[in-house]
């Protein structure tokens, strides 16, 4: 569709031909596809928690082994407005 388009708008492209190969051009759609995906992920995983929210979980887990992480996750979000998932409670 790009060159369709370019054609139309540049009349006299024939001028400015270049010959190249296919394997020419994969290369550089990869270079360009790794350097992407690479500028995408830079960032590492996900955020760290806090050691004070790590404390407070431990305590209210040993405190109240009944409650299982939903309970937990529910406390901490109605209490004190920390909004953790309940995989990130379990581990």
């Amino acid at each position: 569709m790009f060159w369709v388009a370019l054609s139309k708008m540049w009349t006299v492209w024939q001028s400015a031909l270049v010959i190249v190969r296919p394997e020419t051009v994969i290369a550089c759609h990869k270079r360009g596809f790794q350097r992407y995906w690479r500028w995408r992920s830079r960032k590492p995983g996900r955020p760290s928690i806090p050691k004070k929210h790590i404390e407070l979980i431990r305590r209210i887990s040993s405190d109240h082994p009944e409650w299982g992480e939903d309970k937990i996750a529910e406390e901490l979000a109605v209490k004190l407005g920390v909004k953790h998932s309940t995989s990130t409670i379990r581990k």
